[in-house]
């Protein structure tokens, strides 16, 4: 997915750590083919060493740069329509805010690159998108390697279960605690310990999300293992200070299972990051680089992969000590998830309601004359898919529906979803930006008014909707619109 990973803040000597806020297009597209550059000069070394047959360097790359530019690099063939060579910088294509397509059966990594972000953001995410990349390029038809998880299950993970949150935080715990751990037999002991966990607290769960977990450890944790591996590689050829810093990076990452409880702002595929590039580092350290061959041909998962290199044989194996030890930590616990499970409906109800609450024209958009009475997601950002509570789910980021024949409704803001009616709602601020034209020509919606026409389009700066038919009625400040194909 595209976000910023804010707490990367350095790679290596020369790396400028520099904001690119205040540059101008072209001289912030510049400075990231620069940098672009020394990832794939040292592509060569630490490719391999992520993981067997991954080149970074040989993976086009798209960096958008919102509202400003793309940049496309590494791009070895016929210029896609709208690009053009970035002067200053060899090899590197550019364009400034147009839309662009690219041939569909191109394998490229897409990354966004925030105004406030420095060179080493960027820098950390390309590692993590190009692994995406190659993940899905080295996919095997029924294999899981490269699959991916059914990222809709976020809108159904129960993410407000107070037992799975209390286990969830002690398997956490544990798995930080592996990591630290000074020997080797202290490793396995802590690592069986955290698996135990697992085992009972996934055998409550339904297997889909049990299934969710693991393939979401085996996409995005590997690919965040890649980003810690990648970074620790370079930090330690470029020597002091930098390979310290690249240490810090790491025990930044891994310090987030001490507070899984807390750390909610996005959505629970957030844990799989942490979790998935945790469980690597540890078979990094417990089974060499021959562990990640085996994953692959076997078709395993990490879980699968830690268990086989700590000797984990089942909980029952670990003796009735273990079983007390685990009440005590879940006495310990329980409270503390508790509360973290009220503070995160209290949290997400008041993110929702500042969506729908803050001033401007609301625009309700329902599924009533569709066939099946539900939009399908065209486009969404799981990891900014937030359950709400009650059958409301809040899309932080962007959603896009598509409703059949032509129907299609963009939100790229924030938006609020009533699973029950299948309805999508959000605030357009300032309502004169809104136009409503139906087969071209303009639409008056009056007040308390219903207006019923063909080929309607609504387009404000942030949202847009096309449909064949729909009836929009406009009542105490709420503008509601049906499609029908």
């Amino acid at each position: 997915m595209l976000r910023r990973l804010s707490y990367l803040t350095i790679l290596a000597a020369g790396w400028a750590p520099a904001s690119l806020a205040g540059q101008g297009a072209a001289d912030t597209a510049r400075a990231i083919a620069r940098l672009h550059g020394r990832i794939a000069a040292s592509g060569p070394v630490i490719g391999p060493r992520i993981w067997p047959g991954f080149r970074p360097e040989s993976i086009p790359t798209l960096y958008v740069i919102p509202g400003r530019a793309k940049l496309l690099v590494a791009w070895r063939d016929t210029a896609p329509a709208g690009f053009a060579p970035l002067p200053g910088a060899p090899g590197a294509l550019w364009t400034d805010t147009q839309s662009v397509s690219f041939p569909s059966n191109r394998f490229i990594a897409f990354l966004s690159v925030d105004s406030t972000a420095t060179m080493s953001d960027v820098a950390g995410l390309a590692l993590h998108e190009e692994f995406h990349s190659f993940e899905h390029m080295s996919r095997v038809e029924g294999r899981r390697f490269g699959g991916g998880e059914n990222a809709m299950l976020v809108a159904e993970y129960p993410v407000f279960d107070e037992e799975n949150e209390t286990l969830w935080a002690i398997e956490g715990r544990l798995l930080r605690r592996a990591f630290r751990a000074r020997t080797v037999a202290e490793t396995r002991a802590l690592a069986r310990r955290s698996l135990a966990v697992r085992e009972l607290r996934q055998s409550r769960l339904d297997s889909a999300f049990a299934t969710f977990e693991r393939m979401g450890e085996l996409n995005e944790g590997l690919a965040q293992y890649a980003l810690l591996r990648g970074v620790s590689e370079l930090g330690r050829a470029a020597g002091a200070p930098w390979d310290d810093q690249a240490r810090g990076i790491v025990e930044n990452e891994t310090a987030l299972l001490d507070s899984l409880l807390t750390r909610t702002r996005n959505s629970v595929r957030r844990r799989f990051y942490a979790t998935g590039s945790t469980m690597s580092l540890l078979l990094d350290r417990l089974a060499g680089p021959s562990w990640k061959g085996a994953l692959v041909a076997k078709d395993r998962t990490l879980q699968d992969e830690l268990a086989l290199a700590v000797g984990f044989h089942g909980a029952a194996a670990l003796g009735a000590a273990w079983t007390d030890s685990l009440e005590h930590w879940r006495r310990m616990v329980r409270p503390e998830a508790e509360q973290a499970v009220t503070a995160l409906r209290a949290r997400r109800r008041a993110q929702a309601d500042s969506v729908v609450q803050r001033p401007g024209q609301r625009i309700v958009v329902e599924a009533t004359g569709l066939s099946r009475r539900r939009f399908f997601y065209c486009g969404f950002d799981p990891q900014n898919l937030l359950q709400v509570g009650d059958g409301w789910m809040l899309h932080a980021r962007f959603v896009v529906l598509c409703g059949g024949d032509s129907i299609s409704v963009s939100f790229d803001q924030p938006a609020l979803e009533d699973r029950g009616t299948g309805a999508f709602q959000t605030v357009i601020t300032d309502p004169a930006t809104i136009v409503v034209t139906a087969g071209g020509a303009p639409v008056a919606i009056p007040d308390t008014g219903t207006v019923e026409a063909a080929s309607v389009k609504i387009e404000a700066p942030r949202f847009t909707l096309q449909s064949p038919h729909a009836l929009l009625t406009r009542r105490g400040g709420v503008l509601r619109v049906v499609p029908r194909p």
